[in-house]
């Protein structure tokens, strides 16, 4: 792809490789359709170069040659064409826009709606002039704690969309990703702490207990790490959270620390109390 020197041989190139089975993109025929579309608005075959082609096809569409505005539809129609042949050049590594590359790899290799999840993450990180290349764990990491509850859900969909982007060799040989993938962010709770799992003694009590048992079981222990005022061991027993030193500074955590109400933290006591016993 070296040769490629205007959009003639850009739709030459992936006319050939559609006929091999091997096509350069997916839905090649739809996206040569806008390569046709702009050629034909620029005065026919090898008219356009592909050095010239972001000059030739400014994002504005007012700023568009007069000749070249007069042979298309519409702002809307332009904005369409211009992006579909900016993503397959950007494969073709002919403009350095790798999130274009990537977006066109998610279109062609991953679920429906994967390139509108992937938005998600690309948005945010070109704002903070990071190419998908440059994305790292900690920044991840970052900005998902500082999202609200609705915006996280979207954010971390964005994520699960480029991880899945590791799944395609021609992405990872093109340079396109991170060295590895993106690790997950921590859970929170409905106060924005990060959510602490269950030590295995305890988890082993979780596994058969009722579901409010659970759910009281998982907020005593998530008190007990954002105190950081016991003295407990890294796996606790029952008999641990029983003594009646501990249990009498669980009993007097304030709702800063439980996040609930006082007579639902004591509930949740009753409940883990009781589970503990058995």
């Amino acid at each position: 792809m070296e040769n490629l020197e205007t959009l003639s041989d850009v739709i030459a190139a992936g006319n050939a490789a559609e006929d091999s089975g091997t096509p350069i993109v997916a839905h090649w025929r739809r996206v040569r359709g806008s390569l046709y579309m702009l050629e034909y608005a620029s005065g026919g075959p090898d008219q356009v170069r592909l050095d010239d082609f972001e000059e030739t096809f400014p994002e504005d569409f007012d700023a568009l040659d007069p000749e070249i505005r007069h042979m298309l539809t519409g702002a809307d129609d332009y904005a369409w064409f211009r992006r579909q042949s900016r993503r397959v050049l950007a494969v073709m590594g002919k403009i350095d826009d790798p999130w274009e590359a990537v977006w066109m790899f998610a279109w062609s290799g991953c679920a429906n709606g994967a390139q509108k999840r992937l938005q998600e993450l690309r948005f945010p990180a070109v704002r903070d002039g990071l190419a998908p290349s440059q994305i790292t764990t900690e920044w991840v990491w970052r900005l998902d704690a500082e999202l609200g509850p609705g915006k996280r859900g979207n954010f971390r969909r964005g994520l699960v969309a480029f991880n899945r982007l590791f799944d395609n060799a021609r992405v990872i040989n093109l340079g396109l990703l991170p060295p590895d993938r993106l690790e997950y962010p921590p859970d929170y709770d409905r106060q924005g702490r990060i959510k602490h799992p269950l030590p295995p003694t305890l988890a082993r009590y979780a596994e058969t207990a009722a579901k409010y048992d659970r759910i009281a079981l998982r907020a005593l222990w998530q008190a007990i790490c954002v105190s950081g005022d016991f003295n407990l061991p890294e796996d606790p027993s029952a008999d641990d959270l029983l003594s009646p030193s501990t249990w009498a500074k669980l009993v007097e955590l304030p709702h800063e620390t439980t996040g609930i109400s006082k007579s639902a933290w004591r509930r949740y006591l009753r409940h883990v109390r009781r589970l503990m016993r058995q």
